[in-house]
This record gives structure tokens, sequence and C-alpha cells, in this order.
């Protein structure tokens, strides 16, 4: 096994932080030394999702960054630290210099629990800020590396690495730090990913009136400064939902760490939430002075809510035994009564985390499989219909898995392993597409629903499954113009769903899955068949929808008079560096790719008459060279465009390269 320093030098090392760190993917399988899941008993499997799950929002099969890992690889990233820990870029460094260019995170809301209504809010940076600061970050491992080693408080800072960190092991590490104490104050820091100020990474860092005078040089101003550029200059709140923030997010309790261990203080903590054992009451007042003290200081807040105190024994409502050993003892070749265990163990599963017993529904995906190692039934109990009810196994997982959108990876790599076994993947899709047909009506309900109060996950996970699954390519002549709309729409009505879901208020995944979705089925609805005359119709109300919804978001950063005098023309800030630059960097890669794209949006220019600029680049939201500038951001999509580096993985189907 590795050892911790050894560790840390791979997960700060930079190609790790791009391959991985930009969606926080969950690299159990990949850096834990166990290759596969049959390396793991179902309790190991367990602990990894239930306490370390991450990197569960974005399909790796779509939403991948080894296309920019390969790029950078081919770069110059030249850069040096110097004794103040600022960064100095070479002069053909890709990345332009030391000028932070503000860029526009995407915003994209998941469900903190079954109430919908109730949200956690991920920021996911433009790639350019992102890899700017996760290149900062690998030039300064070795302060990172110190200071997490040192830390004696701290059970996150293993990142959730299954060896090193893993849950047992953290769990012992608490028992120890907590001992000799009957009662367990238990403290959670209040928001503290939207609420923490960036400045406050200096302050940390230097002190807080040090920082204040100088605010250039030390780890800390230059984290600020970079965490600043990814949100557009904001200072309320770090991007969440990459490592990288993780890392930061470390960094600065690791710091508080240390000022309360100078003060005697031993406890435990993991992320934001700390504990601290204690026999008399004087012994907690002490400790919850001080960090309020600490907490005030640095501008972050306890949730007195979540302040509550444990007294011995302490309950474990986590205890999954009845899940684990469900199967004990159950063998049979009779397709059927799998299919009725695996029925009851869906419930059971279900009706724990409905007790409280937090991960029960995680196990659910890979505890059924688990059991079905080498089950030469696997594909009639998968995919049999009982002919009394209708009922199906992998519609009941299907069903699962979209009342809590969490689950979409866990349900999509289920799905995957189930075929890798044997299971039909043209039965698999077509119970999907049942199951589609069977629930139109909620599904378009729930999807207006989700649109107006932009709830993203939920929009997402109904069009991955969509595409993932080719429900579009079983859609009858009616459901076909709800997706994709009438042949010549007279109002915004005859558009169709997909076109919809082009907007300015949605995120960018949901807009980029829905324009893949909509531009397969006209591809093979007519242009295969040849019928241009409707191809043409369908693909330019597409073009159409895109440059009014990417004009709108540049407008949106145009004073007031620009906005009146010159709308389409304003050439000194980078396109890029708003919102729907992930939209636009797509557009522009397919613009690229596709040889038919290309041609039938140079149709779509003439016959819209969109006006061309002195230099006879039509004036256009889809046209990069026009948008583009010289500004560094543009110019680093510049080069990634010119070598074709997709950051949507999906090839068309029957379309011209």
């Amino acid at each position: 096994m590795e050892t911790l320093e050894e560790f840390y030098t791979q997960i700060l090392d930079l190609d790790f932080l791009i391959e991985y760190g930009y969606y926080d993917r969950n690299v159990k399988s990949e850096m834990n030394g166990k290759n596969n899941d049959t390396d793991r008993t179902l309790e190991e499997e367990a602990e990894v999702d239930q306490f370390y799950s991450v990197g569960d929002n974005f399909f790796p099969e779509y939403f991948s960054t080894k296309g920019l890992l390969l790029f950078l690889q081919n770069e110059n990233l030249g850069a040096t630290i110097d004794d103040n820990r600022n960064i100095n870029y070479d002069s053909d460094n890709i990345l332009g210099g030391r000028n932070h260019t503000p860029t526009d995170p995407i915003i994209f809301t998941i469900p903190k629990s079954n109430d919908l209504t109730i949200r956690r809010t991920y920021k996911i940076p433009n790639i350019y800020s992102y890899v700017r600061l996760a290149l900062y970050i690998s030039l300064n491992s070795d302060y990172f590396i110190d200071l997490f080693m040192n830390n004696k408080q701290s059970t996150s800072k293993y990142f959730n690495h299954f060896q090193i960190g893993d849950f047992k092991t953290t769990d012992k590490l608490s028992t120890k730090l907590l001992s000799y104490g009957n009662n367990i104050l238990n403290l959670d820091l209040s928001n503290f990913y939207p609420t923490l100020y960036t400045h406050s990474l200096a302050w940390v860092d230097l002190g807080k009136q040090i920082a204040k005078n100088n605010r250039h040089d030390g780890i800390g101003n230059n984290l600020d400064k970079l965490v600043q550029a990814e949100q557009y200059g904001e200072t309320h709140g770090v991007p969440t939902g990459n490592f990288l923030t993780r890392i930061i997010a470390e960094y600065f309790l690791c710091k508080i760490d240390n000022e309360l261990e100078d003060l005697g203080y031993i406890y435990t903590r993991y992320v934001d939430d700390l504990k601290f054992s204690y026999n008399e009451e004087e012994m907690k007042d002490d400790f919850l002075s001080q960090v309020h003290i600490k907490s005030n200081e640095y501008n972050i807040t306890l949730n007195e809510q979540k302040t509550f105190v444990e007294t011995h024994p302490i309950k474990n409502e986590l205890n999954k035994a009845q899940i684990f050993s469900f199967f004990d003892n159950f063998s049979s070749n009779n397709y059927l009564k799998w299919i009725d265990k695996l029925y009851d163990y869906i419930n059971l599963c279900i009706d724990e985390e409905s007790k409280g017993n937090k991960g029960s529904i995680k196990v659910l995906y890979t505890g059924s499989l688990f059991h079905l190692e080498d089950n030469s039934n696997i594909n009639q109990i998968f995919t049999y219909k009982n002919p009394l009810n209708s009922y199906n196994l992998f519609k009941h997982f299907l069903d699962t898995s979209l009342k809590d959108s969490k689950l979409t990876n866990r349900f999509l790599n289920f799905t995957k392993k189930l075929i890798s076994k044997g299971v039909s993947q043209d039965e698999i899709n077509q119970l999907v597409s049942e199951y589609f047909e069977e629930n139109s009506k909620k599904i378009k309900r729930k999807v207006s629903m989700c649109i107006e109060n932009k709830y993203n996950q939920e929009v997402y996970q109904l069009l991955l499954y969509y595409l993932y699954f080719k429900v579009y390519e079983t859609v009858d002549q009616t459901q076909l113009t709800e997706l994709i709309g009438e042949d010549h729409p007279v109002d915004e009505e005859g558009l169709g769903f997909l076109i919809k879901i082009i907007d300015f208020s949605n995120d960018d995944f949901s807009i980029v899955l829905a324009i893949t979705i909509y531009l397969q089925i006209v591809i093979n609805e007519f242009f295969v068949e040849q019928d241009y005359a409707n191809y043409d119709s369908y693909i330019n109300k597409l073009f159409k929808k895109l440059n009014e919804v990417l004009s709108e978001s540049y407008q949106s950063y145009l004073s007031e008079q620009d906005r009146v005098l010159n709308p389409y023309d304003v050439h000194d800030k980078s396109r890029m560096a708003e919102k729907l630059w992930f939209v636009r960097y797509h557009i522009y890669y397919l613009t690229n790719k596709y040889d038919s794209f290309k041609v039938s949006l140079n149709d779509y220019y003439r016959e819209s008459e969109t006006p061309r600029n002195r230099s006879g680049l039509y004036k256009s939201q889809l046209n990069w060279d026009f948008i583009k500038t010289n500004m560094s951001i543009d110019k680093f999509y510049e080069r990634m465009l010119n070598q074709n580096v997709p950051l949507f993985y999906f090839d068309f189907e029957n379309y011209t390269v």
C-alpha cells in the first residue's frame, strides 16, 4: 500500500487534478489498489458508496476531461513559484500571465433530500479558470502535503481514499481522538461552501491584519484571487462540485485546526463537522467559546440547529447488517424466485433509508449485482414481464432512480454491469422506452415543474436517460412532434420540448443533452432519409434558438448604452468567460468536427440574412471566428478547437465528419 505522502503527491499532481478533479470523480477503482468490484466485499463497496460518494452528478461517458488532459500534456504550461508563493508564467504559457480573467461558473442545483424544494447549488467553474487554479495548487503541492500530513484532527484530509482513509480507519481515528469522554458535542458550520469568504483564505494563512495590508503574497492571497476568478469576481462562497474546492476547504479548516490545537483542544473533524468529547460542562463551554471566536474571526458561522450533544452509549443508526445478510443462505436456479427476492431487497433498502439509515438506497445497486455474479438466468431476471400484472424488475430499479436524481450514475453503472453480465442491451432499451411511454403524462408535468423551478439535476437525469437508452428511436409521430416540434411552427408552442430546454435560465449540461437528442432525431428522421427540406427546416429552428439564447446571455453583460447602440459587435470582453460558455464551446466544436453541421450553419446565415462585419464574418453568436478576441482565454479555447478537443462525448450516427 502506498504511503500517505505518496498518496498526496498523486492527488495533487496536475494530471490527476485535470482528469479526475473537475467533475470530482469517484476514483475508488483507479487508485485504491483494488481494480474491480469483485476484489472487495459488499460491505467495502457499500462503505465507499455511503461515506465517500463523490462524482455522482455527471455521467463520465458523456462529460469527461480526458481529451482536455491529452491536450494540456502537449501544451506549454510552464510556470514557477517564487519565494512568496506567487506564480510566474512562461512567456508562451497557453494560460497567459498573472492577470486573472473573471469567468462565470455553471449553476447546477441538486436536491438535498426527497423534498425537491431544498436544494444544494453547485458552481461548476469555467475550464480555463479551473486549469489555472489546478496548476497553482500542483506547483505548491509541497505546502499542502506538509499541512495535511501534520494535521491531527481531520478525517477528511484523506479525501475518501479507500485504503488510506476508509471509513473504518477514520472511524478508529475518531474513536481515539474522542476517548475518555462520556459526552460528545457535535458542531456544524452553517452553509460552509456557499458562505466561505474568499479573503479569509489569506487571513488563515497570514493573519487577518497582515493579509489586509498585503494582498499579493502567500498561498492564501493567490488562492483568493484564483477562486474569485472562477466565479466572476465574487468573494462570497467558493465553487462547489470539484476536487480543487475540497482541497481548498481542507487547507482552510486545517489552518483553524492548528490554532485550536495550539490552545490544547483535541477533537475530530470531517470537513465542516466537528466532534468534541468531554465530561465536565466547563470543558464543553470553553471549546464552544473558542470555536465561536475563530468563526467570528474568519467569517464563518456555526449552525445552531445542528449543535447537539450525544451521551454514551450512542446508537449507530447506520448499521446495515440486515441489508448485508439479506441474501445469506439464499440459492436458487429459478429466475422467478430471484425476481421475488430482489423485489423484497428493493423494498428493504428503501425502508431502511426512510428510517434514517443513510446510504441504504445506494447499497441497493451494488448489493444486487454482488449476489448475481455468474448467474446464468440474469437476462430473464431483469427482462421478464409478469403476464398478470406486467411487473418488470429492471423498470423497478429504473423507477427507484428517477425518484432520487442523485442515483443517476449509480443506476447507469448498474445497467452497464448488467449488460456486461449478459443482459440484452436492446431489451433494456425497450424496457426504458416502455417506462417513458407508460408514464409520459407524469414525466411531462414533472419536467415542466423542474424547468420552471430550476431543478437542474432532475431535468438533466431525464434527458440523459433519454439519450443513453435511445428512447427517441421508439417514439411515434405524435411523440416525435412533441419532442422536435412542428414542421413550420407559428408560435412558441409549436417548437417542441427539446428546443424549449435551450433557454438562458437552464444549465449548460441539460442544454447540451437537449441539443444532442434533437440533432440525432433530425439526422435519423430527415438527413438519413435524404429529406433535406425538412432537415433544413428543423436544423434552422435549432440555430435560430441557439443564436437567440447566446445573444441574450451575451447582452446581459453589456452596458445599457451598448445594448442600444451596438448590441452585436462589442469585443472588449470574452464571450467564453460568460454564462453558457460550455454550450458555446460545444457548438463551435460541432462546427469544426462535422462538415454537414458547418454547411447547414452557413446556409442558415444566408437564409436568415445574417449581416457581416467589415471582415466578411457573419455577425452571429454561433460564429467562433466572429466572437473570439485576442484575450488569453480565447486563445486557450482556440487551440482546443483547432485540435478538436471535446468536452462532451457523443458521436452522431450517419453524420458527415
